[in-house]
Order: C-alpha cells, then structure tokens, then sequence
C-alpha cells in the first residue's frame, strides 16, 4: 500500500511537471512570436496600399511612408491592372513577369510566386501586390468545412481526456508488471530460504529436545539450556513460517483454499497441539464455546486460520513470561475472543496495533499481529484490540459467514 502511495505521489508530481512545462512552452512560444512575427501581411498591404495614390496624369505614386514600410519588409511592391499587366512597381525583382493571366493572379494569390511570399490587396479594377524576400514567411492555407470543426469541439475533450488516461495508465501498467516481477522473486526467494532453513532447524530441535528429556533427572540445568534453545528454535521456526505467509498474502502469490470449518473443533486442535509443547506451568488455558456456536461453521482457508489462532496465543505466551491466564472464548454472537491477563500493553503498543496495516510499523508485537490481521482481511472479519481490564490483552474478531447446522 505504501508503495502504491508513492507511486501515486509520483505521477500527482509529474501531473503538474508536465502541466507547468506545458504553460512554459505556450509563454514561450508567444513571446518568440511577438519578437519574431512581423508578418501581419495583410493588415500591412492595406496599410502600404493606402499610400498609393493616382495623379491626374494617370501614373501611380507611393507616398514615403509606403516606401518606409517596403524597405523595413525589404520587400517590393506592384499593381496589377485588370488585363493583367503590371502598370506600378517598386522593387519588383528583374525575374519576375511584368504580365499575368488571371490564372497566374489566382495561384500567387494562394501560394507563391515563384517562390516568394506575396499578399494581396483589391484596389478598384485593380490588384496591389506586396512580396517578400524567399524564406521569409511559411504560407500555406488549411482549409477545413464547418462540420469538420464542430465535430473537434465536439470530440476535442474526449480526446484530451483519453491521453490523460493513456499516459496515466501505460506507467501504471508497466510499473505493476515490474513490481509483479520483483515481487514473484521476493516471495520464491523467502520461500526458497524457508525450505533450506527447515531441514537444520528441525534437526537443532530434534538434539535439543533429546538432551532436555535425557538430562532431566540427571543435570537439571542442562535440561533447561536444552528448554530454551528449544523455545527459541520453535520461534525462529515460527517466524519465517509468518514471513512467508505474509509476503505470500501480501503480494497475492499464495492459493488459498476456501472449505467449511468447524471453527469449534479447530480451536480445541489449536489449543492442545499449543498445550503439548509445554508452555510452562505458569501458564493456564481456559476455552469458552456457547452451546449455539459448538457446531456452526465458517468458510475459509484452514491452514490460515489455524495459523492466526496460533499466532495469537503464542503472542500471548511470548510476551508474558512470567505467566499468565489466557482465555479463548467463541460466542454465540459470531465473536472470538483470545484475552490474557498478563503485563498488556502501552497506548503506543496499543494504538500501533489498531493502525490500519499501510501505516503500521513492526513494533514488539510485530510480524506476528501483522499476519493476524492480514488473515482477518482476507476473510472479510473484523479485528478490534484492546486492553484486557487493568492489565492483559484482548483480541476480539468478528466472523462473517458464520452458518449453524
């Protein structure tokens, strides 16, 4: 979950990178227009236009402003009379033609001619023509029928709203087949050491187990090193077994059966298989089943719950070694309750305990409450901690799907 947050915060971050950059680019676009754009031609060939002026005589005169606004253009001029003939120029280039059909006025008027930039302008019978030096102006005309435009008002959101998707989900995608990746590695690999770890892990407590019992009678305290190396064994051996079904659950990896369990009859299996490796007599095991809950069932995997009920009252013996009274209680109201009387635990312990498991941290009651609760999520239960009275610790979950026979 964490990882999904950052990843979150990443593209939130790139989301309004690119929208920044994209604001950059549009400033900066303009503002090389304006220092660059000095062909508003149009607006120019009537301005240059107006200061073409008849004499009596009939010849034609540009006024020095018209002049001024040609050479700032280092352009040239000329008017064309309606038979084609050029009858005014300035400037105009010796390899141009000083004669045009209608058909040529049209093609220049459009495009080029030959290959300088020229704009028009309709004065009488009479056509003025304003050019430029080649390469100085792109000019091509786009021309698109009005249906075509309505249709890219219309669709235009749509469009833009798609390439957000887009460029959101290819990411997203990608970065979830990498994790995918990483995290079938990480879970073969966990595996992988659980399995190499099993064979001298039982063969340590096997030899641990034997010196217990053969120097019981004879060297004592031998017997209760033997008892300790024991105890710590069944917790290492413990603890990867938690690992492996948590990254499993984790990252999805595992196959999880869903059958009908006797919950009942799996509390009693859990408790005495938890009761025959001795605990320690300071330990005392109280089990509580209302007569309406003794043969109702749950849907779900057996091995996961099994797993949880153990993880629960070994946390119980784990952090209690002094003793303590632990009662495992199943009601008729679809809750289990699996309490101890025992040291308890601080507010922080506490209220690290009840954080949702995206912001928990692995205090003293880590790995182990962590699975617990994965567990309950998988099911769909609910889990709620609190402390037991003046001292202890109860776990109370809430078992949907409960069904009676």
């Amino acid at each position: 979950m964490r990882r999904v947050r950052k990843i979150t915060t990443y593209f939130i971050i790139f989301g309004i990178t690119l929208c920044f950059l994209l604001v950059g680019n549009l400033v900066l676009m303009f503002f090389i227009s304006q220092r660059t754009g000095n062909d508003k031609a149009y607006v120019y060939a009537e301005k240059i236009a107006e200061c073409l002026e008849q004499k009596a005589d009939g010849e034609y005169q540009m006024s020095q402003e018209g002049i001024e606004f040609i050479h700032f253009y280092n352009g040239f001029a000329m008017l064309i009379s309606d038979s084609g003939e050029v009858v005014w120029e300035y400037r105009l280039p010796e390899k141009l033609p000083r004669q045009y059909a209608r058909k040529d006025i049209a093609s220049f008027a459009r495009w080029y001619l030959e290959d300088y930039p020229v704009i028009t302008h309709i004065i009488g019978e009479n056509i003025f023509v304003v050019g430029r030096q080649k390469n100085s102006i792109w000019k091509y005309q786009i021309v698109f029928s009005v249906d075509t435009i309505e249709a890219y008002l219309q669709y235009f959101p749509f469009v833009i709203l798609v390439d957000i998707v887009i460029l959101v989900l290819v990411p997203i995608l990608l970065l979830r087949r990498d994790m995918r990746k990483k995290e079938q590695m990480r879970t073969t690999w966990i595996a992988g050491i659980s399995h190499d770890i099993r064979t001298p892990l039982a063969l340590v407590l096997g030899d641990a187990e034997n010196i217990r019992q053969s120097c019981k009678e004879t060297e004592p305290e031998l017997a209760k090193r033997a008892e300790r190396i024991e105890n710590q064994v069944i917790r290492i051996r413990t603890l990867i077994t938690n690992l492996n079904t948590d990254n499993k659950l984790t990252f999805g990896m595992g196959e999880w059966k869903k059958e009908e369990i006797r919950i009942a009859a799996l509390l009693r299996e859990v408790l005495c298989d938890m009761i025959n490796r001795e605990p320690g007599e300071q330990y005392e095991f109280d089990i509580m089943i209302d007569e309406e809950a003794e043969e109702c069932m749950v849907r779900g995997d057996r091995e996961l719950i099994k797993r949880m009920l153990e993880n629960l009252i070994g946390n119980a013996i784990c952090h209690n070694p002094k003793g303590c009274r632990i009662l495992v209680r199943l009601q008729k109201d679809r809750r289990l309750i699996i309490a101890d009387d025992g040291c308890g635990v601080s507010k922080e312990q506490l209220k690290s305990m009840r954080k949702p498991m995206f912001m928990e941290t692995l205090g003293e009651h880590g790995l182990g409450i962590r699975l617990v609760k994965r567990i309950v999520k998988l099911h769909h239960w609910k889990i709620r901690f609190r402390q037991n009275g003046s001292s202890g610790l109860c776990c109370e979950i809430e078992m949907r799907g409960w069904r009676g026979i």
